[in-house]
């Protein structure tokens, strides 16, 4: 059911920006959906979940905001055996409160940068704020692997390790070292890097979400932000755009 449901999304994210307008979701209910769509149980149930004064500065609605309208239109059809018990008044679906400081992805990087400066820093045996790969490799859990395991381990965390090494100095800083946990964080977990982290799993949820934003704004497509791009994320997930942020 979530991969069909997952398959739908993405036929209709025109522009595959990984959230839904309001023009895609109408045409995803009128054609998957035509009894709620034609009764009304549609249109009452996007105004609770993506009200429209939200929908001009929001981008769109995420995959968890379109679950919580799936949840409140099934509920709310004619012979629906769901009681609605998780159902959201608008009182009680944030919209504003997810922004900046008190937004989920907020509070999830922060905690994943607080675990992440421990692990650079216990990586950084020899205190001066540069780690190298050897320092890295040295960490790989080896427990309950065999040797080509642990050989595509070490082949990945060197190939990860020059695309991030950018000064060419053969040791990363602590912006490099994020480069890579970025990296390894999109095809794999950040338990292959760092073994002994008390927050792995923290780290990769919040890697995971940043994956998420940098795809969404990153509007042409080719894995670079541009100033504007990047402005229009600080705008619609932090509030505002920093002031030092030149």
């Amino acid at each position: 059911a979530f991969s069909a449901m997952q398959k739908c999304v993405t036929k209709y994210d025109q522009d595959h920006n990984c959230v839904l307008n309001i023009h895609e979701l109408d045409e995803l209910f009128r054609a998957q959906f035509p009894a709620a769509f034609q009764s009304g149980v549609y249109k009452a149930a996007v105004d609770t979940v993506y009200p429209v004064a939200t929908r001009q500065d929001s981008g769109g609605l995420s995959f968890r905001k379109f679950m919580m309208l799936i949840y409140h239109v099934l509920c709310d059809s004619e012979n629906s055996l769901l009681e609605g018990k998780y159902k959201r008044s608008p009182e009680m679906i944030r919209m504003p409160s997810e922004i900046g400081p008190d937004s989920p992805f907020w509070k999830g990087m922060a905690e994943a940068l607080v675990v992440l400066e421990e692990d650079f820093n216990r990586f950084d045996s020899e205190e001066n704020q540069c780690i190298d790969i050897r320092q890295i490799t040295s960490a790989i859990p080896i427990e309950g692997k065999d040797q080509v395991d642990i050989l595509d381990i070490h082949a990945r965390l060197q190939h990860y390790f020059t695309l991030v090494d950018v000064s060419r100095s053969r040791t990363l800083d602590f912006y490099e070292y994020l480069y890579m946990v970025f990296l390894t964080t999109a095809n794999g977990s950040y338990h292959e890097l760092v073994a002994a982290s008390r927050g792995a799993t923290c780290v990769k949820r919040a890697f995971v979400e940043l994956h998420k934003f940098y795809h969404k704004y990153d509007a042409d497509k080719n894995f670079r932000l541009t100033w504007d791009e990047l402005c229009t994320f600080c705008n619609q997930e932090f509030g505002a755009v920093p002031d030092n942020f030149q």
